[in-house]
Formats: C-alpha cells, structure tokens, sequence
C-alpha cells in the first residue's frame, strides 16, 4: 500500500542518515551489518563466493562497523593503502582476520618505507603470529597491534624511537620482546596485560616510560 511504500521511505532517508553521519556509505555500511566479510581495494581478482563488499576509504570514522557482529574477516589486496588508513575504528575488532588477496596474514611482513606503524592498524587482528617491521619506520603508534593474541614473539627495530599507548597491550600470547637501544618512550599501557611474557629488558636508551607500561604482565619478575 502507498502507507507502507512511505514508511520504508522514511525508515530509507533515516538509516542513509544515520551511515553518513558515521562516516560510511549507507549501502556498504547497511550490507555489512549481516554479511560476514569486508573487501577493501580492488576486488576483481576475488572469487565471487568470498566477495562481500568493497570499500575505499582514507579514513574509517568511529562506529563505523559498530554493530557489524558476524564479521569473520577483512579483505585487502594492498597493504601499503592499509598501513595507510587512519583508524578511528578498525572493522578487526569484529572479524579479527585479515586476507591479503585471497590469504590470511598470518606472518606480517609491513611495507618498505614506512616511517610509521599507524594507531590501530592491526589491533584486535588475532590471526597474527609474527610481524616484520623495517628499518624505515620510526615509531609504532597507539594501539597499532593491541590484542593480537596470536603473536608470541616481537623483534622491534633499531629505527624505532618510541612505542605508542597500548601498542601491543593485551597481546596475551607474547613470550619474547626485544626492544632496541634507539627507543626513547615506551608510552603508557604498551605492554598492558601482555600476560605471557617472562621477561623484558630496557635499553639504557630509555628516558620515559610513562603509567602502567607493563601492568598486569603477571609473569614479569
């Protein structure tokens, strides 16, 4: 009926609403509240039973995917864009699994010629379990690999000159750490609750390590 046909042109105007206030376009954002994956980039050489959605942003607004509950994993076919992309939200903190191409980043290897690891580039990505990070880059912002429960061993380079808030808090798996004698800052809550790891040694570098660095790392003597 025309009654019915109007409503959902009301419900229609409101949803296109409220996805542009958050950043996100309408269609996209309104896909992807039930579907399971999220594409960014060039999707032509996906198969067509995994493509879902793509997106191409230069930013990811807060709340973006806020109530996207049955993501199972993010899909990019260009790393560098998404080393790229400033996070105010982070669609892992659902899917926790990132496709590079077709394949699930497991062993990270970042982009030559970084100078930054970007806040929350990688956090709550839990299918991690090693992270190559190089020489180019010079600090590992706030939250860039939080929650990354699968890594068990992090080797910081030497071009690095501070770690970020919450860099790498809640990595509950993380045994091994080596932080070089070019870090100045360790920022506050970097290592919180890294429940796993025995041991750390500071660089004579350090001239800051802000409140509750290593709190509740339970295994540190």
């Amino acid at each position: 009926s025309n009654t019915v046909l109007a409503n959902r042109d009301a419900e229609e105007k409101d949803r296109v609403k409220f996805y542009s206030e958050i950043g996100l376009s309408a269609g996209c954002a309104s896909k992807n509240e039930y579907d399971k994956n999220i594409v960014y980039g060039d999707t032509q050489n996906f198969e067509a039973g995994i493509l879902k959605e793509e997106f191409k942003e230069e930013e990811i607004r807060n709340w973006a995917f806020d109530r996207c509950s049955g993501l199972t994993a993010v899909h990019i076919s260009d790393l560098e864009a998404w080393c790229n992309i400033t996070f105010y939200s982070n669609p892992l903190a659902q899917a926790h699994h990132l496709f590079l191409n077709g394949e699930e980043i497991k062993d990270l290897v970042s982009p030559n010629g970084l100078t930054n690891i970007r806040e929350s580039t990688f956090a709550y990505c839990s299918g991690l379990t090693s992270i190559t990070i190089p020489n180019s880059v010079t600090s590992i912002e706030g939250f860039a690999f939080s929650k990354c429960t699968g890594l068990t061993s992090i080797t910081i380079p030497n071009s690095v000159t501070s770690i970020g808030e919450r860099a790498f808090s809640e990595c509950t798996g993380l045994t091994s750490v080596t932080i070089p004698n070019s870090v100045t800052t360790i920022g506050e809550q970097a290592f919180f609750r890294c429940e796993a790891l025995p041991s750390i040694t500071i660089p004579g570098s350090v001239t800051s390590i802000e409140e509750s660095a290593f709190y509740a790392c339970l295994r540190l003597n």
